[in-house]
């Protein structure tokens, strides 16, 4: 008698193990707000990500701009033909750019997050500097579009391209 027993009592183990192996996990009551929720984070991080890449351009601290971008991270900055890549080669840009350039001004006109990434597109402006030539443009202003990667808990500037324009068409569009 103490086989049959044994074997009933294995057949309820294996059973429960059995039901507890194909329990669903519960559907989130509102995915839509977690949609939201997600986005609001992401875009959050990315704008205070540029917002501290616009007071490093003000403090002309090349350095601090520079770590705020990816180890690959590419800049194209008005005038340029090409964009450049990596800490070493947006950091010696800027220093010579910033020494010319004034306090940037950015305004987000539309972004989107996904995955690790946030997309921005916006407009910008800044003059030069006090004191320098009058060789250069008495206004710069354009667009801007930014591409920026989640690390950890950080943002960082994976792409960063300012497209400058003619100076009739930007007073008409500044922000």
């Amino acid at each position: 008698m103490r086989i049959p027993l044994l074997k009933v009592v294995l057949l309820l183990c294996f059973a429960a193990t059995s039901a507890a192996a194909q329990v669903l996990p519960i559907p989130r009551e509102d995915p839509q707000a977690d949609r939201r929720r997600f986005r609001a984070e992401s875009l959050r991080g990315a704008q205070e990500a540029l917002i501290r890449w616009t007071a490093a351009w003000a403090g002309q601290d090349a350095r601090a701009a520079a770590a705020l971008h990816t180890e690959a991270g590419h800049l194209l900055l008005p005038g340029q033909t090409a964009p450049v890549q990596g800490a070493r080669a947006i950091e010696q840009t800027l220093s010579a750019y910033l020494a010319q350039a004034g306090p940037l001004s950015i305004s987000l006109v539309d972004a989107e997050a996904g995955g690790n990434l946030v997309y921005m597109y916006g407009r910008y402006y800044y003059e030069p500097r006090p004191g320098v030539s009058d060789a250069a443009p008495p206004l710069t202003t354009g667009s801007y579009v930014a591409i920026l990667q989640q690390r950890g808990r950080d943002w960082r500037i994976r792409s960063l391209f300012f497209l400058a324009e003619p100076i009739g068409e930007a007073v008409e569009s500044l922000p």
